[in-house]
């Protein structure tokens, strides 16, 4: 029966690598209106006095803080390792079951009742189906964890957008670690304010379906 024993090793090695990482996440559009904060002046001003531009005023925003103090970034968390948790566990029934068949399949072959060959082809099917359940599960938790992330992308640069309404910034900017920035002064860091911003839209929101 060593084939039988490396089938079943091959689907415990599976059902390690089931799961999906999850990353960064994103919101819908047509959010709330934009809660009222205080906006300070960007303290640094870019100009192109050579031909009479007018100056560019430039903000960023640190991504990696924003995500990760962001409550709607948390609630897709949740809802994405709750996704994981019961896949997970349909994984494992599915591999005991699969264990089960190992031993009964053993039993057989050592009893006479059937030969080797006709064990291991047999477990072998049994194999082949958890593989594609767990591909299949593999594969909607990635496409879960995309569309989440979309949804965190779309409410944080929604949200900019009516949060700079008034045209305050020429540009706003995502600044993370090893991203494109290499540096970025903290005067022109509006993070807090576009996190709290997200924040106050976010509890209204959660509020209003209450």
């Amino acid at each position: 029966m060593d084939i039988i024993k490396k089938l079943l090793i091959i689907s415990n090695i599976l059902l390690i690598l089931a799961v999906s990482a999850i990353y960064f996440f994103h919101i819908r559009k047509g959010e709330p209106s934009n809660p009222e904060i205080t906006m300070p002046q960007p303290s640094i001003i870019f100009a192109d006095t050579s031909k009479g531009g007018k100056g560019l005023s430039i903000a960023y925003i640190n991504t990696d803080t924003v995500v990760e103090h962001y409550k709607f970034y948390k609630e897709l968390k949740t809802k994405l390792e709750n996704e994981q948790k019961m896949a997970e566990n349909q994984l494992q029934i599915k591999m005991k079951d699969l264990e089960k068949e190992y031993k009964t399949l053993s039993t057989k072959v050592n009893l006479g009742l059937i030969k080797e060959e006709e064990a291991q082809n047999s477990f072998a099917i049994k194999q082949q189906e958890v593989e594609t359940f767990r591909t299949s599960m593999s594969q909607k938790l990635v496409e879960k964890n995309t569309k989440m992330t979309e949804q965190l992308y779309d409410s944080i640069v929604n949200y900019v957008h009516r949060f700079n309404k008034n045209g305050r910034f020429s540009y706003v900017l995502g600044y993370a670690k090893g991203g494109g920035i290499i540096y970025a002064p903290s005067s022109m860091d509006i993070s807090n304010y576009i996190l709290q911003g997200l924040n106050k839209e976010y509890e209204l929101k959660i509020k209003g379906k209450k």
